[in-house]
């Protein structure tokens, strides 16, 4: 399992929550991001290219509190089957002051909270979308799965702002992009357009 923190610190078995040393661990990245927000993010990644991302925000003063995202991606011949959903939380869920090092993983410091693991069996989907993403031989993508993908994102935006803000800073932050917040300095070297 690979656990990366941004701007906390905190006990390995409080980060990996119920997929602490588990045989799929190898497959695993799970990290609790802080850099003026807090996000808990799960990833998976399996052998056939296909992958899961969620993202909860666990910032006690964001309108978006336990709210989170999924994406699951499913590699085809010719790109990319995507599925996109906005999960909302369970109605006995309150907003909670998380301090740093965590003592114990984020699902037992916040009552009703499910594992990230867990969390697509235990929350209710508020909005959901499906799509293929493919690109021809031009290197074009599909133009009506581009503009589904426009709608979901200003959906997201639209209807949790403080969330949608979340994941655009830790993107600009994180692996995804260019290193706008670092020096992109890693375990790859000093290329900012290398990650590790």
């Amino acid at each position: 399992m690979r656990l990366e923190i941004f701007r906390c610190s905190h006990p390995v078995t409080s980060l990996a929550g119920r997929e602490h040393l588990v045989p799929t661990s190898n497959r695993i990245f799970r990290m609790i991001f802080s850099y003026g927000q807090l996000d808990e993010i799960r990833e998976t990644f399996d052998e056939d290219g296909s992958f899961s991302l969620y993202i909860r925000d666990i910032d006690s003063r964001s309108d978006s509190f336990s709210r989170a995202t999924a994406v699951h991606g499913t590699p085809k011949s010719r790109g990319l089957a995507l599925q996109f959903k906005i999960l909302a939380p369970p109605s006995n869920v309150h907003g909670k002051v998380l301090t740093s090092p965590y003592n114990a993983p984020v699902a037992q410091l916040v009552s009703g909270f499910p594992d990230l693991a867990d969390i697509e069996q235990q929350q209710h989907t508020g909005y959901e979308l499906s799509i293929v993403l493919t690109i021809d031989d031009g290197g074009n993508s599909d133009s009506d799965a581009l503009a589904k993908l426009s709608q979901f994102s200003s959906t997201l935006q639209h209807e949790y702002p403080t969330l949608s803000q979340n994941v655009s800073v830790y993107q600009r932050m994180g692996d995804f992009r260019d290193k706008h917040s670092h020096s992109g300095i890693n375990l790859t070297g000093n290329n900012p357009r290398l990650v590790s």
